[in-house]
């Protein structure tokens, strides 16, 4: 889940962009005098808890704004569940209304009430904010310290932006890749504000998508009718592990306006990527077991989920350069045979983009778990439904029986039985101690997800 900067192909060292964080402890404050002392970007506080907005919150937003300086906000939490990290991202979404962002929404975790929860229930609440954030059509970002993101965060769960505070004057080492904007001193001095001031660096451009509630309405867009090829064909000879093509806007408008992506077909979201060397994207599931992966997505622009169903046309992202790319382009690909990212292979996608194959839109989006994807090996499919009475009783005895051990689900489990296992060890299928490994025959495997796929075990 890591998220790191130089996966998405920007070097820490390519944008110092200045920037500040205010609330109502820095009074009245001159934006026109702050925007001629080359801060480009200000966090503004929206406010605390659930029900307390910060006094100078709409005064900051609009004079900043028309100070021409790109707005983001931060929220400082004290919830102490996730219902209550919930409630105050919607009461956040209250204050935003009608209004206009350049910058994220901002995750404020480091109250002293909090330590006590625990890494999960932290990072489960930062998670569950900014995807309240994130749904409403705003890029979420989690703020918090060095002390915390080391101690009582699991940082590997997070896949947000990330704003973290350590005061020092040189860039220390715990300003690592994944860092998106620093924040290094609270005594900056900036013209217009009376005081000290929260300072900040940004490593990349924060900027937000346009957000509409009509995508429709969005006629600069890829994977519809404003395609353009950048590279020619599949596996193309100078680089051959290219799965797939790369494709631009046509009216070439990406270095001066966002250019939407959307999705070729109905479908399921089964993926995200944030990170690696092909950045951000996403993977969708279609009718006819066809898969649909785009990749190098503009930074945070991602606007779906795993498990999110999707109609042809809907937004799934921004085109950017994130991962190992270069320039502004989507690089789409086509997996057949495949309802997720480990199965199947890639194919030429271009029949696809071309109306020549098509996807139908007429099924469950491709998430058929009765397709029988583990090819038996001891028996053909239909013969092995027959023998389910029998094979389920003595399935029974034997892992009752056996030294079968198991984790709950093992790391090195094929993908097709994950989650026939899952059952069967929640079942009390398969005993053993949670130190232990599955110990199973491919063979056997194979025989238990069938007889699952069956119905043997019920849901």
């Amino acid at each position: 889940m890591s998220v790191k900067l130089k996966e998405r192909g920007i070097k820490m060292t390519s944008l110092q962009i200045r920037g500040i964080d205010v609330s109502k402890w820095q009074g009245e404050i001159d934006w026109k005098k702050v925007k001629n002392d080359k801060v480009e970007f200000a966090f503004i506080r929206t406010g605390y808890s659930d029900n307390y907005t910060d006094p100078y919150f709409e005064k900051n937003y609009n004079n900043a704004k028309a100070a021409g300086i790109k707005v983001g906000v931060y929220h400082y939490s004290y919830a102490l569940n996730v219902s209550e990290a919930k409630k105050e991202a919607e009461f956040v979404l209250t204050l935003l209304k009608n209004k206009k962002l350049d910058y994220p929404v901002a995750f404020d975790a480091e109250d002293n009430s909090q330590i006590k929860l625990g890494k999960k229930i932290i990072t489960d609440m930062i998670t569950a904010f900014c995807e309240v954030i994130k749904t409403a059509g705003h890029t979420p970002m989690l703020y918090t310290n060095t002390n915390w993101r080391t101690n009582y965060i699991d940082i590997t769960q997070i896949s947000y932006l990330l704003w973290q505070a350590h005061y020092t004057t040189g860039k220390p080492a715990a300003i690592d890749d994944r860092v998106a904007v620093w924040q290094y001193s609270s005594t900056g001095k900036v013209d217009g504000i009376n005081g000290n001031v929260d300072m900040n660096t940004g490593f990349i451009d924060l900027t937000n998508p346009v957000v509409t509630d009509n995508p429709g309405a969005i006629k600069n867009h890829v994977i519809s009718t404003n395609n353009e090829l950048l590279t020619s064909g599949f596996r193309i000879p100078s680089r051959p592990t290219h799965d797939g093509v790369d494709l631009v806007d046509k009216d070439r408008k990406e270095k001066t306006q966002d250019v939407y992506i959307k999705s070729i077909a109905d479908g399921t979201v089964t993926d995200t990527i944030v990170g690696s060397s092909i950045g951000y994207g996403a993977s969708i599931a279609h009718a006819g077991k066809i898969l649909t992966r785009y990749f190098h997505m503009k930074a945070g622009s991602v606007r779906v989920k795993a498990g999110q169903k999707v109609k042809k046309g809907d937004i799934l992202g921004i085109m950017g350069t994130t991962g190992e790319s270069t320039g502004i382009h989507l690089h789409f690909g086509v997996k057949e045979n495949s309802t997720v990212w480990d199965n199947g292979y890639y194919v030429d996608p271009m029949p696809y983009l071309e109306g020549k194959k098509i996807i139908n839109s007429d099924s469950d989006n491709g998430n058929n778990n009765n397709d029988n994807e583990v090819n038996l090996v001891s028996k053909e499919y239909e013969e092995l439904k027959k023998e389910i009475a029998v094979l389920r009783t003595d399935l029974t005895k034997w892992t009752n029986n056996s030294r079968t051990k198991y984790s709950w689900i093992d790391a090195n489990m094929p993908e097709w039985a994950r989650a026939t296992i899952h059952k069967l060890t929640q079942k009390g299928y398969l005993n053993g101690d949670e130190n232990g490994k599955l110990n199973l025959s491919d063979d056997m495997l194979r025989i238990f997800v069938t007889v699952d796929r069956a119905g043997a075990f019920g849901k």
